[in-house]
């Protein structure tokens, strides 16, 4: 026997190829493009197979009909498919009884069902032969032709492998051949002259007249159950006009069992699977070797929006997407490969639509061959996301735990301690296992202990916050003062769900707060000896302002009196001089000494001048703190200085802040502007018209005020020196040299500062800071 087969699955050709009961027929692959040409039947062919994956089956097997009517012609398709397939058949145009529809979920009832069909092709084309080789049979003229042709007929029809007979006008039985009395089960002699459908049972009888009866006039088929036990024949009817008054027909007989119960097992296996899958809340498939759905549950249509027969041939890269697919791609190898899967994933099948699952990839293997997988893929999406925002949670816990400098810890309801932070290890020591439960309390000092568990039983007991101080040892053996406390944490009925707690280092606390009293106590002590201190200072201060004062009448005293002494001296000298020049003749060294005694006189009085100066000044250093307004204070003295100013052409540029007020002695206040002013005139550069700029701005603490000229400048050396008493860097310019040293004084004295910047040859800027008062 030969079968013809197209666009089959692999798997079900091994199966088919590997049954004993098939071992005999070839098996002949065919091009849709062949049959289509009709030049791959021919009458040796016995069977015809079409798979489901071709692209218009109805229509070629049409195309095979015309071209051999008998040929039986087995069109498979999946389960979805299979009720539409059926419906089509129906309602095709030229489709005979040979061909037949099965559904791919029925394996187990595959092989009978191509054993039958092989067979009934041979019972169609030994019935053409039969019914052409008894009217028509024709031999040569030669003796015993008669005869042969007899033999012929009779051994055609004893031989044939399916049940013939002839019945007359009322359905009664008229001849039989040995394979009909086999399938109605008794002998001939039982069986001719009785009325066919009476043969069968009861409820049988009524549906089988009414076939014989109705159709007389073209050949049809049909399925009657033949006993009790559910044994089925397929009964063919032709009419058979003979010579003989009256109408004949002829009844083709097969027994169909096995083929109906495997065709009604795959239809009960379809549909049971069609409505396991579709009430299961998972996405339920089949992929076959190209990747392509032959199956998909109810559940596809929920996410892809499709209905899953749809589906169906598509490959799943087109149906999930390019993202989606690239995320499982592998696993589809491995799968195709044989291997056994279980895997999780994130899917991004839209741009709006992810998902996250967990699948199982399990092997369909036929004949020692992965022909496809099944897959059963479970959407984990929200346990997922709530296990990364639990995740996400921890991880906000354990970087606030770690980033605290707090020992962190939980306990359940029943006061067992879970949990404890890094920084309870770094101190202690111990780790997990040695600390949870009640590990830790090997940590505390024993005598402090019993407040420690009495406090904590109390606690769990009433459901109050926790709170005690116990010495609780670091890693290096040492106790440390630790504050414990702990708060229960409440669900919604007010149930404790669980204990937060800390450990707080109090030793630093505590050896503060003993160190306060010790200080304490030496200030106390401290501050009885400065009274006493104070007291002798107080003596001291006033002691020392009747030294100063003293120290100022002698000054005064002494300068006041060495000016007569003095003014003596200079005369006598004047004399002297006078006398000399009269007397004697003048040599250049008695002119030379009396020169010097001339200059030495000068400066002792310039010493006696300078002198009255600081006492003066000195005596005007606590002058009364007012509030002075700076732009009247330099108002008034430009006016002051407006002689010499004239007099080298000297310009001013004032930018002072509003409000420009100070705290300050007015008088002291005048002093300050009026030295740096004159100091700027006095100093000029002679290389360029002078310039003083002023500037003035408040602060929080102190207004600044600049005063800034291009005069002579000074060097670093020169500048480090400037505020001493007496000190003059230049002796071309009349001056005493106390003035800066004696307004420093003035601004120190009430918290103030000065400062200096200054270059040579390019100007100099003083600033000086009055406190805020």
């Amino acid at each position: 026997m030969i079968l013809l087969y197209t666009s089959f699955p692999r798997e079900l050709l091994h199966m088919l190829q590997a049954d004993p009961a098939l071992a005999s027929v070839q098996f002949l692959e065919v091009t849709e493009a062949e049959l289509m040409a009709g030049r791959a039947v021919s009458p040796s062919v016995d069977l015809l197979l079409i798979g489901e994956h071709t692209d218009n089956p109805i229509r070629l097997a049409q195309q095979v009909q015309r071209t051999d009517p008998h040929l039986s012609i087995l069109l498979m398709s999946d389960p979805l498919s299979y009720p539409r397939v059926q419906q089509a058949l129906q309602l095709a145009p030229g489709i005979g009884p040979s061909l037949a529809s099965i559904s791919s979920a029925g394996k187990a009832g595959l092989a009978a069902m191509v054993k039958t069909h092989l067979a009934r092709t041979a019972q169609r084309r030994n019935y053409v032969r039969l019914k052409a080789s008894l009217p028509n049979l024709s031999l040569p003229a030669y003796p015993n032709a008669e005869r042969i042709k007899a033999d012929f007929a009779y051994q055609a029809f004893e031989e044939a492998p399916i049940g013939i007979l002839l019945l007359g006008k009322y359905e009664e039985i008229l001849s039989l051949n040995p394979f009909a009395v086999g399938l109605l089960g008794t002998s001939e002699r039982n069986l001719l002259g009785k009325t066919l459908w009476k043969l069968f049972p009861n409820a049988t009888q009524k549906e089988l007249r009414t076939f014989l009866q109705a159709h007389t006039a073209t050949q049809n088929r049909q399925y009657f159950a033949l006993d009790e036990t559910n044994r089925y024949v397929e009964i063919t009817l032709k009419p058979l006009p003979l010579e003989e008054k009256g109408h004949y027909r002829t009844v083709l007989m097969h027994e169909v069992t096995e083929q109906l119960e495997a065709h009604r097992r795959a239809v009960t296996s379809a549909h049971q699977l069609r409505l396991l899958t579709d009430a299961m809340p998972v996405l339920i498939g089949y992929l076959d070797r190209e990747e392509k759905y032959r199956f998909a549950n109810r559940a596809y249509q929920a996410w892809f929006h499709q209905d899953p027969a749809t589906l169906l041939g598509r490959p799943v890269r087109k149906v999930v997407g390019e993202q989606a697919y690239a995320g499982v791609k592998d696993y589809i190898r491995r799968a195709l490969a044989g291997e056994r899967l279980d895997f999780e994933a994130r899917m991004p099948y839209r741009d709006d639509f992810t998902k996250y699952i967990r699948t199982s990839y399990v092997p369909d293997v036929q004949a020692g061959e992965v022909v496809g997988f099944y897959t059963l893929v479970t959407d984990i999406t929200e346990s997922v996301l709530a296990q990364q925002q639990m995740e996400e949670s921890a991880q906000r816990f354990r970087l606030l735990t770690e980033s605290i400098p707090q020992m962190i810890w939980t306990a359940m309801p029943d006061g067992y301690l879970n949990y404890f932070s890094q920084q309870w290890y770094n101190y202690s020591g111990y780790d997990e296992e040695h600390s949870t439960g009640e590990g830790w309390i090997k940590a505390v000092h024993p005598e402090d202990l019993t407040n420690l568990y009495q406090r904590w039983t109390q606690a769990l007991r009433t459901g109050a916050p926790y709170q005690v101080e116990a010495r609780v040892k670091r890693a290096d053996g040492m106790y440390r003062w630790q504050l414990i406390r702990a708060l229960p944490q409440r669900n919604e009925e007010g149930t404790i769900t669980q204990w937060m707690g800390t450990f707080t280092d109090l030793q630093d606390q505590r050896q503060a707060k003993q160190a306060l009293q010790t200080l304490a106590e030496e200030l106390a002590t401290t501050n009885e000896e400065l009274q006493a201190a104070n007291e002798d200072l107080a003596a001291s201060n006033q002691q020392l302002l009747h030294v100063n004062s003293d120290l100022d009448n002698f000054i005064y005293t002494a300068s006041h009196d060495l000016k007569t002494p003095i003014a003596n001296i200079e005369g006598l000298l004047y004399v002297l001089i006078r006398h000399l020049k009269q007397e004697l003749p003048t040599s250049s060294r008695t002119q030379h000494i009396t020169t010097l005694m001339q200059e030495s006189v000068e400066r002792f009085k310039k010493t006696i001048d300078n002198l009255n100066d600081v006492i003066k000044l000195q005596k005007e250093y606590n002058g009364e703190i007012v509030t002075v307004d700076l732009r009247e204070v330099i108002q008034e003295v430009w006016l002051d200085l407006e002689p010499q100013r004239q007099a080298v052409g000297a310009q001013i540029e004032i930018d002072i802040a509003d409000p420009a007020l100070i705290r300050f002695s007015k008088k002291n206040a005048r002093s300050v502007v009026y030295n740096l002013l004159s100091n700027s005139l006095k100093y000029r550069s002679p290389a360029r018209v002078p310039l003083i700029r002023i500037h003035g701005k408040p602060s929080k603490q102190y207004y600044s005020l600049a005063v800034e000229d291009n005069g002579l400048g000074m060097t670093e050396v020169q500048v480090a020196k400037l505020f001493s008493m007496f000190r003059r860097f230049h002796d071309h310019i009349e001056g005493s040299g106390i003035g800066l040293y004696m307004i420093r004084k003035m601004i120190e004295n009430v918290g103030g500062t000065i400062e200096v910047e200054s270059q040579p040859q390019v100007g100099t800027t003083f600033r000086v800071y009055f406190p805020d008062q």
